[in-house]
């Protein structure tokens, strides 16, 4: 969930002319309870895999029951409110536009992005022939699924005279489910940059939700992008509202000093 808020699609809340932090903390409260419940639930079915193939280790044996309640129970919690998530984001979609649209990110696919699909494709294999054989007692290994097929991610931004619209989609970009317009207000932002911490860099590009703290942009949560895009007429529709590693050496941190933009 790191990379899609559905609550700050239509920008940052405000109250009587001044962002109200309150309710930022509030939707942050949200996010957190749910990768907690989440995590632990993932970290209980670990502890059941390990109860089964440790029989003799006494504490282990006697967790184990609480282990499989527990862990069933965060599932359902994260379950509730992730579906509550996305009941809200899907009640944004829009039927049809009065105008007609320009497609502001060409996609560009490449090799890395084709080596990532494919890994993704033997990952749902992989947990789909695990979760078959443990049973739905390790509830909370079913998390990596929705991870990878129900989170949605941008395929493409469109615009018309007046608003952005973002084509979103879900099971690794293979399936559309349409078009959600995007405050373009002085808080969206467009990041890139690539992150060096994984074996194999990779290209990240991110709609991002930006507040000027003492001449620093703050970044709030992101829009991820399913596959690699064009980006060129994007932040010159954004007025070059702008976070570019070939400029900020360090785009990929939380806060930018805005004098490097």
């Amino acid at each position: 969930m790191k990379h899609f808020d559905p609550l700050l699609l239509q920008g940052l809340p405000y109250k009587n002319g001044e962002v109200d932090y309150g309710r930022l903390r509030f939707y942050n409260m949200i996010f957190a309870m749910m990768r907690i419940s989440g995590a632990i639930s993932i970290l209980l079915g670990f502890v059941l895999m390990a109860s089964h193939t440790h029989q003799n280790n006494a504490f282990l044996r006697n967790f184990n029951p609480y282990a499989h309640y527990v862990g069933l129970v965060l599932f359902v919690v994260f379950c509730v409110m992730f579906g509550l998530l996305m009941l809200h984001f899907l009640s944004l979609k829009i039927k049809d536009t009065k105008q007609s649209l320009k497609l502001l990110t060409p996609y560009h696919q490449s090799i890395k992005i084709k080596l990532s699909r494919f890994f993704q494709v033997l990952s749902i294999l992989f947990f789909c022939v695990l979760f078959a054989a443990l049973g739905f007692m390790y509830a909370g290994f079913f998390i990596f699924h929705i991870a990878l097929l129900a989170i949605p991610k941008i395929k493409a931004i469109y615009a018309d005279d007046d608003l952005l619209y973002a084509e979103f989609c879900i099971s690794l970009g293979l399936v559309s489910i349409g078009l959600y317009p995007i405050k373009n207000d002085e808080n969206l932002y467009y990041c890139e940059f690539t992150f060096s911490q994984s074996t194999i860099p990779m290209k990240v590009q991110q709609i991002v939700r930006c507040l000027c703290q003492d001449n620093y942009l703050v970044k709030y949560r992101t829009f991820g992008f399913a596959r690699n895009i064009d980006s060129k007429e994007l932040i010159e529709s954004l007025n070059h509202r702008a976070i570019l590693q070939d400029k900020i050496p360090n785009a990929q941190n939380t806060k930018i000093d805005r004098r490097e933009l």
